[in-house]
């Protein structure tokens, strides 16, 4: 499961990793590539994104509910992301920073409780249906009311932050209506530096090291406060643990991860989201990158992946190059709640607030040095024209 640990073992497996061609030609990061050219990746690169992408699979899992696999994704949980009557804070389970297996303990046990069964038998009924959810109550309600039913689809919405109201037209179970109990009721999931944090450990556990005993030292806090500490201050490159990284497209790896500038209630503009790069393919011309969010589409909210899709022959793009076409789509958690008025997709939302500083691309300093332990010129761009090179 951790293919990397075998090639720490001294220089000489550093250098089997390094199979550029003797055709190819080395640039610094903040050198520009030759036009038409492809950025040649090492063994050491394919093995970090299997690595990132088994983090990535430990948040995904398939469950049967009434007779139906479903593939389920942890869901995202971020606590005090809703407010409602005074004092209510939304807690999520384990804070929204739970290791995935101790994330997937706790769905294992709202899935198999009464409760869940009867929410299950309850939108199974052939009938269409409005599905009220409390999430200050943390619990549900299902009501065969066709003037409800007329007011959800035609609106308008009548719930609030923690009065959550879904129209529900058949009696199949989706991935989404277990989402909505999971988020709802069950109050479980991960927040997006929860996340990727578990994907930094994961990348320093195939290189031999502890993150949180790192990381701990760092930072001077005990490693079992860790999970209710870190957070996406530890990601900000001003307080060091982080660099940023000059955002072209070939200058990404596996593990440096993205912060989105967005406006903190409080604190005005900082950084608000966080996601992880998992690959660059350079002949397809894809960014491969993973996150935790619920602003998505109703089956993507929770850990999923996402796509920036560029133009193979023009390697050194910048992310913000308005060229580019991000896949992923920025939607209200539910339907029904206020859009978000000036993103439409992650490429709005990763330009936005540049006299600010703009969205950035970091990289863990801890997670680099290890690398360069192995391979020092792995953040080195190699590049061909060859079309036939590896």
């Amino acid at each position: 499961m951790i293919p990397l640990r075998p090639l720490v073992a001294g220089l000489q497996a550093a250098v089997l990793m390094l199979a550029i061609p003797a055709r190819s030609i080395r640039l610094s990061a903040d050198e520009a590539p030759p036009p038409g050219s492809r950025r040649l990746k090492t063994r050491l690169e394919f093995e970090l994104e299997q690595t990132v992408a088994q983090a990535y699979r430990r948040c995904l899992r398939i469950y049967t509910v009434a007779g139906l696999d479903l593939e389920l994704r942890i869901p995202f949980g971020q606590c005090g992301e809703r407010h409602g009557s005074p004092g209510f804070y939304q807690r999520i389970h384990l804070g929204g920073k739970g290791d995935p297996e101790q994330v997937w303990a706790e769905i294992d046990g709202l899935l198999e409780s009464d409760e869940f069964a009867t929410y299950v038998s309850l939108l199974g009924r052939r009938r269409e249906k409005t599905v009220v959810f409390e999430l200050e109550r943390k619990r549900f309600s299902v009501f065969f009311d066709p003037m409800l039913n007329d007011l959800l689809r035609e609106g308008p919405y009548p719930g609030t932050r923690t009065l959550v109201y879904v129209l529900k037209t058949d009696s199949l179970i989706s991935t989404v209506d277990v989402y909505n109990y999971l988020y709802c009721v069950g109050a479980v999931g991960l927040d997006c530096s929860g996340f990727v944090y578990n994907v930094q450990k994961a990348i320093a556990a195939a290189l031999g090291k502890d993150l949180d005993l790192e990381v701990a030292s760092l930072i001077g806090a005990p490693v079992k406060r860790l999970p209710q500490i870190i957070g996406l201050w530890f990601f900000d490159p001003a307080l060091s643990f982080c660099r940023v990284v000059e955002h072209r497209i070939d200058n990404l790896r596996p593990g440096d991860m993205v912060l989105f500038r967005g406006r903190v209630p409080g604190r005005g503009i900082w950084f608000r989201h966080s996601a992880v790069i998992q690959s660059v393919d350079f002949e397809r011309g894809l960014v491969r990158y993973l996150q935790c969010t619920d602003w998505a589409p109703p089956e993507e909210r929770g850990v999923h992946d996402s796509w920036i899709r560029f133009d193979p022959a023009v390697a050194g793009l910048s992310l913000g190059d308005p060229g580019l076409e991000w896949s992923q789509s920025i939607q209200p958690t539910f339907k029904g709640e206020t859009p978000l008025r000036h993103w439409q997709h992650d490429g709005h939302r990763y330009c936005s607030y540049q006299e600010q500083g703009g969205s950035l691309i970091v990289r863990l300093e801890i997670i680099e040095s290890l690398i360069r332990a192995i391979e020092p010129d792995f953040y080195d761009n190699a590049y061909t024209s060859d079309p036939e090179a590896p």
